[in-house]
């Protein structure tokens, strides 16, 4: 179970496709063309360091964490990156592009710290967000940890996020 990416002409005709993904399963979740005709695709996998994907899953097991990347315009990886908890899954339900030319991503981690996770959530898992920030005017894989919350309203947030 891997990415699966078809980019179309507006007629529908396939303009290339790339199947994505490493040794288990990888979900896509969102997807957003960029300004200069990159991509940025969003999911979450149980995969370690295989195929297309470079880190082993941060979780233990056969935990999910996020798996985050970018695709230039034919659909080839510019970078990929893992991002979880060493102590439960991470499942990753949303993403939305940010004004400032970054992305927000957020789901519900069962994790209690450890990994990418700065802070303990209260009850030991809840909704979670990362931020994607930007350099240069480029995406990069730096993250800030924004929320731990048990408030479905995180996802809600996500939706209603500013975006272009």
């Amino acid at each position: 179970e891997d990415y699966w990416i078809i980019k179309t002409d507006n007629l529908g005709n396939i303009q290339w496709q790339n199947t994505i993904g490493g040794n288990g399963r990888d979900y896509i979740q969102d997807i957003f063309v960029n300004a200069d005709g990159s991509f940025f695709v969003a999911g979450y996998a149980d995969s370690d360091a295989s195929g297309d994907k470079s880190e082993n899953n941060i979780g233990a097991g056969a935990d999910f964490d996020y798996w985050l990347m970018q695709l230039d315009v034919t659909g080839n990886i510019i970078w990929e990156n893992t991002i979880g908890t060493t102590t439960g899954a991470d499942l990753l339900y949303a993403a939305k592009k940010t004004l400032d030319g970054g992305y927000i991503v957020g789901g519900l981690s069962g994790g209690v710290g450890g990994g990418d996770m700065a802070e303990i959530p209260i009850s030991g898992s809840g909704y979670w967000a990362v931020k994607m920030v930007t350099l240069n005017g480029k995406i990069t894989t730096k993250v800030e940890v924004l929320v731990q919350t048990e408030e479905f309203a995180l996802l809600q947030l996500l939706r209603m996020a500013v975006i272009y």
